[in-house]
């Protein structure tokens, strides 16, 4: 309703330490799938990390490749970013 459905894509880049990969992707899946139940927006997995519309997700610590840094000590958990350039 309103502004109709969106379709987006989804891809993973590094993975956390300790835990397999394919229990974290499952859980990513299952929580994607979820939150599809409730709002208009259809996900599909990709390998294509950089594709227009996609929701690259990765686990890091310290520097990983933008200018904010998780830190020792900081209580950051996460961050995400409004796509580039702006839709």
């Amino acid at each position: 309703p309103g502004r109709g459905r969106a379709d987006l894509t989804f891809s993973f880049g590094a993975m956390p330490a300790g835990l397999a990969a394919e229990s974290v992707r499952g859980e990513v899946r299952r929580a994607l799938a979820e939150w599809s139940r409730v709002v208009a927006v259809n996900f599909r997995e990709t390998t294509a990390r950089t594709a227009a519309r996609n929701v690259d997700i990765l686990f890091a610590s310290g520097e990983h490749g933008d200018p904010f840094p998780f830190l020792p000590g900081s209580t950051t958990l996460g961050h995400a970013f409004y796509p580039s350039p702006p839709n």
